[in-house]
């Protein structure tokens, strides 16, 4: 009965792409999902998450954890050896596999001039690790997973506001300048 529920969901989808509005957010996915599947599934999707966490609801998800968490631990030792830090090992997770294809991209990003450069090129890299998770899963819930770190991953780049972004970091300047006037 559920395979069934998957297909119809899954075609149901828009197509996503990232920095690119979504026609769809989280809240609507879920309350799709919600109609087509049972509880269960739906709270394991509900938790599905960008950062790595202790639990995953699927081999993908915990896949995509593994992977993220190398991926975070990389940028740590790159960013400790650009910044002359020593305390790397203290920010390090426990990982369990390796994944050396990503070290040039992950070089690359951290040589950007700008943090949304850095984050422009991770993402991309983040996106590309969900096509290669996406191998051999059609209509099941991994499928569903990754298409909700897909869709994640595309709120986070809906949500850039250059202009908010601006306004925020003038805002704490002018604080900061009269902060130090009373000093």
């Amino acid at each position: 009965m559920f395979a069934k529920n998957y297909y119809y969901l899954i075609s149901s989808l828009p197509a996503l792409e990232l920095e690119k509005e979504p026609h769809i957010d989280s809240e609507q996915f879920l309350d799709m999902a919600a109609r087509e599947l049972p509880e269960s599934s739906c709270q394991k999707l509900a938790r599905i998450k960008l950062v790595p966490g202790w639990l995953s609801s699927c081999q993908v998800e915990a896949q995509w954890q593994e992977w993220e968490t190398y991926l975070r631990n990389l940028l740590v030792w790159r960013r400790c050896h650009h910044s002359g830090c020593e305390s790397a090992h203290h920010w390090i997770r426990p990982e369990t596999e390796v994944f050396p294809t990503i070290i040039r991209t992950v070089d690359e990003a951290v040589s950007e001039e700008t943090p949304l450069a850095r984050e422009k090129i991770l993402d991309q890299l983040r996106w590309s690790r969900l096509d290669d998770l996406q191998t051999g899963h059609y209509f099941d819930f991994e499928t569903l997973a990754i298409y909700r770190l897909r869709l994640l991953l595309a709120e986070k780049w809906r949500d850039h506001d250059t202009k908010r972004g601006r306004e925020a970091f003038d805002g704490l300047i002018e604080h900061l300048l009269n902060q130090a006037a009373t000093i």
